[in-house]
């Protein structure tokens, strides 16, 4: 294949590495540009880059339509002059969710004593858990698909459906910490009356509603996202079961089960009316050690055979948004086995250690607002997310509100967000003295955060249990 491609103004963009499987159209590159990356659109055969560029002005058209402002979804920049793709810009420390969440079945250098333990009881099972931690656990995998649900339902708040949706077309940044994510391969975004017949799926993760009738709707996103989601949180595709495995070893059906199973034939594999379908893949087995009660709901309602045949009854984006949100503020991370669990539980159910907890809630009036949770750990800086004091919003970005670091009887409050007035009463609301650049609170204080545009205040308890 070429190295080379110009675009319409005249850029000659050479071609590096290639870095994903473009949903279900094409392959995207790596450029000698590291902001740059190209996507070239397959020919019919799929055996090279197409040459009709009949199609390249659709990608010009995405730059009208009306996106939000700040959203993470990388738009086409120029279309090639010769052949069907894009320049898109995609910066250089990211990686699509495939290559970050898929542990390759070797620990990569994770060990302690509770994964050492599992080795000499089931090895492949230690090495599999300690790949799941190298890529950076249940937390990682939820933060990343709480920025995913976040630009998809900006796009569906303005009637927009991004039609091709899968962890192929979501890159987030491999600097350690840094749990930003985009979205790519928007070539199919369109108002959902607007679709035509060139939109494509990647069946693995459509909606059978797309396979069968290319019904394209914000509920077939949410579909998808869901297959997405769970494939990366639980290493296994929510309908590749039993059912499948049965016929693997017959050549002649072992395809048409795949695709039986792909548009909503079957059962998935934690279905609480029929478990045909079930097994002992993945981390199934583990279910309620890494889902939350409203996540598996969520996950229920979206692939039962209700939500397979009726999309209007399957999650909002908003509602997996809100869900994730929730799972990321109660994930604490074990510090015997570094495997993570939600708050709800009480204590680590891989290993049984009860944890040393901080805990933020807040408040509006008399109305509780959110909570914050995280293991407390001595030094460690926990950054609150601002959703503490305003509640769970996709356009708040995730931003950060103010840090926190925890020691044995204090803790302290710094990088406070200057849009608000900040301060803290030792004795329960009855008094309070302003905070400034940062303090050390005593365990169990009240810090007070005043809007500096609305007035309005939120009240924050701290504590460490």
């Amino acid at each position: 294949m070429r190295k080379q491609f110009e675009d319409i103004y005249g850029h000659t963009h050479m071609l590096t590495k290639q870095i994903g499987e473009a949903g279900g159209q094409g392959v995207v590159f790596r450029t000698m540009d590291p902001d740059l990356a190209v996507k070239l659109i397959h020919n019919s055969a799929k055996t090279d880059v197409s040459a009709d560029t009949s199609n390249n002005r659709r990608y010009a058209e995405l730059r009208l339509l009306p996106l939000p402002e700040r959203i993470n979804l990388t738009l086409p920049r120029a279309e090639l002059k010769d052949a069907a793709g894009y320049v898109m810009m995609l910066l250089d420390d990211m990686q699509e969710f495939g290559g970050a969440f898929t542990p390759d079945g070797v620990n990569d250098g994770v060990a302690n004593p509770w994964l050492d333990e599992i080795q000499d009881i089931a090895p492949e099972f230690a090495d599999f858990i300690g790949g799941y931690m190298a890529t950076g656990g249940s937390r990682r995998r939820i933060s990343a698909y709480l920025g995913a649900a976040r630009v998809l339902s900006e796009l569906h708040a303005k009637g927009l459906v991004y039609c091709d949706f899968s962890g192929r077309n979501c890159f987030i940044s491999t600097v350690p910490g840094n749990d930003t994510v985009w979205l790519i391969d928007a070539d199919n975004l369109s108002f959902a009356e607007a679709i035509t017949k060139d939109a494509v799926c990647t069946n693995e993760y459509a909606a059978p509603e797309v396979i069968q009738k290319g019904l394209f709707s914000p509920w077939s996103d949410c579909y998808s996202f869901a297959i997405s989601l769970f494939k990366d949180l639980m290493c296994i595709h929510p309908f590749m079961g039993a059912l499948l495995e049965q016929d693997f070893d017959k050549d002649d059906f072992a395809d048409d089960a795949e695709a039986r199973a792909f548009q909503g034939d079957f059962p998935w594999v934690c279905d609480q009316d029929d478990n045909s379908n079930s097994g002992d893949y993945g981390l199934v087995e583990q279910r309620e050690m890494i889902l939350t009660n409203r996540l598996f709901g969520l996950f229920d309602r979206t692939f039962s055979e209700k939500g397979r045949k009726k999309r209007k009854t399957r999650p909002t984006m908003l509602e997996w948004f809100f869900a994730l949100a929730e799972a990321l503020d109660g994930s604490v991370r074990c510090q015997h086995c570094g495997m993570d669990f939600d708050v709800s539980l009480g204590k680590c159910p891989w290993c049984d250690t009860i944890p040393r907890i901080v805990s933020l809630k807040s408040r509006k009036g008399q109305s509780s607002l959110w909570k914050f949770s995280k293991e407390a750990v001595d030094g460690a800086e926990l950054r609150v997310p601002v959703r503490l004091m305003k509640g769970p919003k996709p356009s708040e970005r995730g931003d950060t509100a103010f840090s926190i670091c925890c020691g044995k009887d204090v803790i302290r409050i710094f990088n406070m967000d200057p849009g608000y007035a900040w301060a803290v009463s030792l004795d329960r609301g009855q008094s309070f003295q302003n905070l400034f650049g940062h303090a050390d609170i005593p365990n169990g204080s009240l810090v007070r955060c005043t809007s500096a545009d609305s007035n309005d205040v939120v009240m924050i308890e701290v504590k460490i249990e």
